[in-house]
């Protein structure tokens, strides 16, 4: 197992046309849904935590 950042651009719209073609649904794993604008605020508490 390996870890580090996922390469986004890589797969952002390969991902994104699986979900819109209903191939995927990542509900299964967002765990904490939120509004666009609370964004900044959920990557300081992700990046704090641990």
């Amino acid at each position: 197992m390996g870890s580090g950042q996922t390469p986004v651009k890589k797969y952002n719209e390969y991902l994104r046309d699986l979900i819109v073609n209903g191939k995927a649904n990542p509900g299964k794993i967002v765990s904490h849904p939120i509004h666009i604008d609370q964004a900044p605020d959920a990557y300081d508490k992700f990046d704090s935590a641990g």
